[in-house]
């Protein structure tokens, strides 16, 4: 690779469409992302802000 004058540059390009596919991917195979998710309590506080209830938020 030469230098660039804009600095560094990916080789390789994501539009912004094609990153969520894979963690949507991740979470499809493993449920990873909504493991994490759960786990974060700015995301619970925030859902329970927004006034969601129910579901998983009952036993978090």
């Amino acid at each position: 690779m030469g230098a660039n004058p804009n600095g560094w540059i990916s080789p390789w390009q994501y539009s912004l469409n094609q990153g969520p596919v894979i963690l949507m991917i991740e979470n499809f195979k493993t449920g990873l992302i909504w493991k994490t998710m759960r786990k974060c309590p700015y995301v619970v506080q925030g859902l329970r802000v927004a006034g969601f209830n129910g579901g998983w938020l009952n036993t978090v």
